[in-house]
């Protein structure tokens, strides 16, 4: 989690600008868009942990997607932890 922003996160959009977001209810939020994923395409949603001030550098503007840039973060900075299906594919409690 960010440490000073530990209330921020990035919903990537792949075929259009992502969506920057601050709330209190920030785990509530993600857990629900995990669970919502895996219903809707059957695998894990891509989680990234990121340790920077701000998510800034990793999301992508509009102007960004009119320029052809996209600043999706490294894989490197995957979380698998963050996996709700496991290999055998239940869902973690």
């Amino acid at each position: 989690m960010p440490p000073s922003k530990a209330l921020e996160f990035v919903v990537h959009v792949p075929i259009a600008y992502d969506y920057r977001f601050t709330s209190l209810r920030r785990d509530d939020i993600i857990d629900l868009l995990k669970r919502l994923y895996i219903i809707t395409h059957g695998k894990n949603m891509v989680m990234f942990v990121m340790t920077t001030k701000d998510l800034e550098n990793f999301t992508t503007t509009e102007n960004d997607m009119k320029k052809g840039l996209s600043r999706f973060p490294p894989a490197e900075y995957r979380n698998v932890a963050e996996d709700l299906l496991t290999v055998s594919s239940t869902p973690k409690t």
